[in-house]
């Protein structure tokens, strides 16, 4: 095949194409226009007034969007900006597609914003490939030029982004989702408008459908290079995988792929719906955390589609794959408390007891602390916001030392402790052992938290007064059996712990 898949042989208002096996099309560029017009009016993409950010590159989608939109604009009454990202990553070639975005606009009288950043050095800096810091950096420029004219405007200006998609891409995206192992919901690929209001315009209108559009308004957009090289997957799909399916298989793939992402787009909406009528139901809203009992009555299908949907109201939009959500569903059903699965970008999942915990952050572990107990004083702990309080008494009346609101006890103070070993207040280390007033033997501390349904991301927070190994205080939990007040104790040790904040 050519490096430039289709032919054009241009009469007025009318292109013939020849492409793929010589197969003819004819094109009535004004039927393209209405085709467009249809899809924003049927998908309710832009009302009369509406000022329109447009993503304009250079190329053919977001040259034929930008015309098309300006076409538009006086039967719309729309006020349109462009904005140009420049990635400094082609040279003298980026700035050449700088240079045309800034006079097609000027030749068609619309403001043009143009912004530049140095891509390969933001993916560096930021752990990114240079395709995601690119698109990254993109969005981000687009929402700061709509912020910035709402602004200006007051905030009844309705304004929206609009970026150039097409049916391929859309059909690409598909396939490289079902080649990667996408579910269900990553086969619906995109819609015309995104979860944060992006518009998609051209979503409905094929590639060859954008490039006679293009020739019949003589508008010559620029063309990347590397678009036409088969380096990254996308390109690959483009270029050898589609082609050859369409040769060999289904000359109507695209047709057939878009289909597919409708179909799988309306059962989507259906769970969408579904699901967060269960979130509701489960309370998660209030609580941050969901039930194991309930989610263990969902079916798989609606379980793993509410873990995604819960990722996303974390803010992982990206990179979730169906390997992701069933590990997922299978560790909820039967894993064990203190399980955890990492999601991409460091987001977790952590079961804690009979709760299901999401992170929206890769957690830090927290720092480990230790500080000697003041005895007869007050030992603070800054980093927790408490402090903790002693007063040694002699045994006098066992009745009035007791206490049960677990954050003040009385234990016994033997000798020992008080000369040989001294007591410390510090987080948990691996070998600490315990042994729970009114239990027989002792238990590792590990064990006790599980048993006790202590939140895994709690324990290394919790203050714990010990003597080597050994715990002797869990404050708001239990004392262990070893600090037992008895009538032959000689000498007691107030404890008392306070928040400070």
């Amino acid at each position: 095949m050519d490096e430039t898949p289709f032919q054009m042989v241009r009469f007025p208002g009318i292109i013939h194409v020849f492409g793929l096996k010589n197969n003819k099309t004819w094109y009535n560029t004004s039927m393209i226009k209405d085709k467009v017009a249809m899809t924003i009016e049927d998908r309710n993409l832009i009302n009369a007034g509406d000022h329109i950010v447009v993503g304009v590159s250079g190329g053919p989608d977001s040259v034929c969007l930008l015309h098309i939109l300006h076409e538009l604009s006086d039967t719309l009454d729309l006020r349109l900006t462009a904005v140009h990202v420049n990635h400094c990553l082609r040279g003298e070639e980026a700035d050449r597609d700088q240079a045309y975005t800034e006079n097609l606009c000027k030749r068609l009288g619309i403001p043009c914003v143009v912004v530049s950043c140095d891509i390969k050095a933001m993916a560096l800096k930021e752990d990114m490939t240079t395709e995601e810091a690119g698109r990254e950096f993109r969005y981000r420029s687009f929402f700061k030029v709509r912020d910035k004219i709402k602004s200006a405007g007051g905030e009844k200006v309705p304004v929206k982004i609009a970026v150039a998609q097409n049916r391929n891409d859309r059909a690409e995206t598909v396939l490289m989702r079902i080649l990667r192992g996408t579910g269900p919901d990553g086969l619906s690929a995109m819609d015309f408008i995104r979860e944060d209001g992006v518009i998609r315009p051209l979503l409905a209108i094929d590639r060859s459908e954008i490039e006679a559009y293009c020739a019949d308004q003589e508008l010559d957009p620029r063309t990347d290079p590397t678009n036409l090289e088969p380096v990254y997957t996308r390109n690959r799909i483009r270029l050898e995988l589609l082609p050859h399916l369409a040769q060999n298989y289904n000359n109507e793939i695209i047709a057939a792929l878009d289909r597919l992402s409708r179909f799988a787009a309306e059962d989507r909406t259906y769970f969408r719906d579904e699901v967060d009528r269960l979130l509701k139901a489960a309370k998660y809203e209030e609580t941050g955390n969901l039930p194991r009992e309930f989610y263990r009555q969902l079916p798989p299908s609606v379980g793993k589609r509410l873990i995604g949907t819960v990722l996303k109201k974390n803010g992982l939009h990206q990179d979730i794959a169906a390997s992701h959500l069933e590990r997922g569903d299978r560790m909820i059903r039967y894993g064990g408390s203190g399980d955890r699965l990492e999601f991409p970008k460091g987001y977790l999942l952590i079961l804690s007891g009979e709760s299901v915990i999401f992170s929206s952050v890769k957690e830090e572990k927290p720092k480990s602390f230790s500080y000697p107990l003041q005895i007869d004083g007050t030992t603070r702990l800054p980093d927790l916001g408490v402090e903790i309080r002693t007063k040694t008494l002699k045994l006098v009346d066992l009745a009035a030392l007791s206490s049960d609101d677990g954050f003040t006890v009385c234990i016994a103070y033997p000798e020992r402790l008080a000369t040989e070993e001294k007591i410390v207040v510090r987080s948990r280390r691996p070998g600490d052992w315990f042994a729970p007033m009114g239990m027989d033997g002792t238990k590792k501390l590990q064990n006790y938290f599980v048993d006790e349904k202590i939140p895994v991301q709690d324990r290394d927070r919790i203050p714990l007064l010990c003597v080597g190994t050994e715990v002797l205080w869990i404050p708001g939990y239990r004392l262990s059996e070893t600090c037992r007040v008895t009538p032959e104790t000689k000498t007691v040790l107030s404890v008392e712990y306070r928040e400070t904040v």
